[in-house]
């Protein structure tokens, strides 16, 4: 009861228990990168990593440095990007051994033109000038078409309109069409009325 184990004069010497073998488990090695892509907003995006390596792999996607929660699978998947998951996306792997970060996949959004102020009606007598405007945004360059009656009016291709010296046929409905590098969006009709005295 004495023979404290904390004193070095009880131990004794045993013969050496055997031990596991002792292996290096490596970390995983990317084998497909994921891309990056330029998408319409609000549409589908997939980005894939596929990796090798022993043991269980584990997944994390990071945006802009950052993990996304319940991210945590190969591929990522979304059904409707929105403007706020635009970014540098990365995958980290590992595994016992270790990690490894992909390269970044850029995820660039087009936002569609959008119309903010529509064209409105208008009442004039001949001889007046009158002017239809519209205000639109979008992520890209949008250019102009205005219509009269649904037909293209030659050189109307700016977010204004104006018509000069109003005569009794340009009365009727003018619309335009706005085009981006995602594709075209047709104004409200606005109504050009010109009143005409009776005689």
């Amino acid at each position: 009861e004495g023979a404290y184990g904390n004193d070095p004069t009880n131990w004794v010497a045993a013969v050496p228990t055997p031990t596991l073998p002792f292996t290096l488990t490596a970390p995983p090695t990317i084998t497909l990168q994921p891309v990056g892509q330029t998408v319409v907003a609000f549409s589908p995006v997939t980005l894939t990593v596929a990796a090798t390596g022993p043991g269980t792999l584990v997944y994390q996607w990071l945006l802009n440095g950052n993990a996304i929660p319940n991210a945590t699978n190969a591929v990522l998947d979304f059904a409707s990007i929105q403007p706020n998951q635009a970014g540098e996306y990365r995958a980290l792997i590992y595994n016992a051994g270790g990690s490894v970060v992909s390269d970044p996949a850029v995820i660039e959004l087009l936002i569609p033109a959008s119309i903010i102020t529509q064209p409105q009606s208008k009442s004039v007598r001949p001889g007046e000038s009158v002017t239809f405007s519209v205000g639109a945004t979008s992520s890209s360059p949008i250019s102009y078409q205005w219509r009269f009656n649904g037909q293209p009016i030659p050189g109307a291709t700016s977010a204004l309109l104006t018509i000069d010296d109003i005569q009794a046929e340009d009365d009727g409905i003018y619309d335009v069409v706005l085009t981006d590098a995602v594709g075209s969006v047709v104004s409200d009709p606005a109504r050009l009325a010109v009143l005409v005295n009776p005689s």
